[in-house]
């Protein structure tokens, strides 16, 4: 049915409301996840974008619904425990394997705003059945819903293909519920020349850009413990398709923590020292 533009602002996914801020850097370019719109972070293997999705999350409270078909149940338990208690994964998983898993459940139990899925391969028709539950039992749309990672999503090998049903399938669950969604996806390393900066926009696999909103390239430099977000697209804010304009931010990956400026991480390195 048509509908203004003064009518629409106030139907239900018509979006724009911004989720907090992702990083100091990126709020300078007006680069923000935002409700009833699709954004995609792209990163190579083991560059962080997970951990950085969790900790983003469990950091402010974010109710969320998180399609976790990369990491099971066992894996996001230890990663979670992990933001939460402010510890190595390692200590963690030693939690878990003793008496003491008992911290662990209660800490975890802070976070109920953050509901997970783990079907390995849930195609679109499972998302929308997870998502109607969710609606159900919480009485609302969760504010942002997390696909980890699109590659897990999509059928068949034709990866192009597949980036456009995710797209079209995120751009539909966003204008229909009024939710950020936010879909995870891998570069592929062949392309990149140095895998501890963010790959360009022409270089993030699948070449499936036009429908997102915002897409986030993101590495990680595990010699520095430096953690880099470039916006190479930005529909409502600044972005550089070449990713040598990139936000930084200081990261422990082993207990799946970020902090926003140097002088804070170095100081919770010196209380984890004490500790």
């Amino acid at each position: 049915m048509p509908v203004s533009l003064a009518r629409a602002r106030g139907r239900q996914g018509g979006g724009g409301d911004r989720l907090p801020d992702i990083c100091p850097g990126l709020t300078e370019d007006r680069a923000f996840f935002r409700k009833g719109q699709s954004s995609l972070i792209v990163g190579g293997t083991g560059s962080g974008k997970s951990a950085f999705m969790m900790a983003y999350l469990i950091k402010h409270r974010v109710p969320t619904l998180y399609i976790s078909a990369d990491q099971d149940e066992y894996t996001s338990r230890l990663r979670a425990g992990a933001i939460v208690l402010q510890r190595p994964q390692e200590y963690v998983e030693a939690l878990l394997a003793s008496e003491a898993e008992v911290l662990v459940d209660e800490a975890l139990q802070e976070l109920d705003f953050l509901q997970f899925c783990f079907t390995p391969a849930p195609h679109g028709e499972r998302i929308v059945m997870e998502l109607a539950a969710y609606i159900e039992i919480n009485g609302a749309a969760p504010e942002a819903v997390v696909i980890d990672n699109a590659r897990n999503v999509y059928e068949g090998d034709d990866e192009w293909t597949g980036l456009v049903e995710v797209m079209d399938q995120c751009q539909y669950l966003g204008r229909e519920t009024g939710a950020a969604i936010i879909a995870l996806h891998h570069t592929l390393e062949s392309q990149q020349t140095d895998t501890t900066k963010p790959a360009a926009r022409h270089k993030t696999s699948g070449k499936i850009l036009q429908g997102w909103e915002l897409i986030l390239s993101v590495a990680s430099d595990p010699e520095v413990n430096e953690y880099y977000l470039a916006a190479v697209k930005c529909r409502l804010g600044r972005a550089d398709p070449s990713a040598k304009r990139y936000a930084t931010m200081y990261t422990d990956l082993a207990s799946m923590s970020f902090w926003e400026d140097e002088a804070a991480y170095r100081l919770a390195q010196k209380m984890g020292e004490w500790t």
